[in-house]
């Protein structure tokens, strides 16, 4: 939508604790991070990371090889667009993943997330 990058609908739910890197480790929004960090998705729907590298409009600040796009941001420093949850504290995933099943829904466990992958065990915080 914004900057004609196109959304893009997934087939399932990228769904569970992800790896991403810092791919502009002197930018401002990721002061502080490591330089291969975890942090969680729950989504139907993504962006090409292709796209967004021949923008030149855009900077792709951080990325997952399983997650695509991350952390992306204008080159003017006026728009930031996270495509992750960052927000969400140890127990989101587990709420969300026993609401789906609750509801009848074809979910899978949230993947890196849980103990073993096992949703009867405690979730692990990375």
């Amino acid at each position: 939508y914004h900057y004609g990058i196109p959304k893009i609908a997934m087939d399932k739910k990228l769904f569970g604790v992800f790896e991403h890197t810092v791919l502009r480790k002197k930018s401002m929004l990721v002061r502080g991070f490591d330089d291969v960090f975890f942090a969680p998705h729950s989504r139907y729907s993504t962006v090409e990371t292709s796209h967004i590298r021949h923008n030149n409009a855009l900077q792709l600040i951080s990325e997952s090889k399983d997650a695509g796009a991350y952390i992306i941001a204008s080159k003017d420093k006026k728009q930031i667009f996270v495509t992750g949850h960052s927000e969400y504290d140890s127990e989101t995933l587990k709420l969300e993943y026993e609401r789906d099943v609750n509801l009848g829904k074809d979910i899978h466990v949230p993947f890196n997330y849980f103990q073993d992958d096992n949703p009867s065990k405690n979730p692990v915080v990375k």
